[in-house]
């Protein structure tokens, strides 16, 4: 388990605890198996962002791998510490 539990405050709303927390509604969602929205009292797994490394192919851009895992072109930047990748660069990606 890489992450903690909160107790949910009255007003707290999915979206709210992403913004709070810095997570993703998917993530929070998926995370929890949530169906409806949050009630008072609800405890939740707010997960922590976890990196992995995606390593680049030969023709991949920031571009096509951005749109692979549905991120930003800007975010992987500036996660890579690069502005151009080359064949076997390693791209960083945040869950």
């Amino acid at each position: 388990m890489n992450g903690f539990i909160v107790r949910a405050a009255e007003g707290d709303s999915v979206l709210s605890l992403c913004r709070k927390f810095s997570v993703s509604a998917e993530r929070l969602i998926r995370e929890n198996l949530l169906t409806s929205e949050l009630t008072a009292g609800a405890l939740v797994y707010i997960p922590q962002k976890s990196r992995y490394v995606h390593i680049a192919e030969a023709g991949e851009s920031y571009q096509s791998i951005a749109a692979k895992y549905k991120k930003s072109e800007e975010e992987l930047k500036k996660l890579s510490g690069a502005e151009y990748i080359f064949y076997s660069f390693p791209v960083v990606i945040e869950d």
